[in-house]
């Protein structure tokens, strides 16, 4: 499990969730890059490729 702070242009939130090495099993294409979201636990500041859960 990992935290992630989505902050947009009015409001911050944390969003707790798994994060997948491959995602090619689940979804065709990549998901783009998400400017808003980092990840928390640890490793901070780095931009993330969200990938969406079904």
């Amino acid at each position: 499990m990992w935290t992630c702070e989505v902050t947009g242009p009015r409001k911050s939130r944390r969003l707790h969730g798994y994060l997948l090495k491959e995602s090619g099993c689940l979804f065709d294409r990549l998901a783009p890059n998400n400017p808003y979201l980092c990840l928390k636990d640890g490793v901070q500041n780095h931009a993330l490729n969200p990938t969406p859960i079904a």
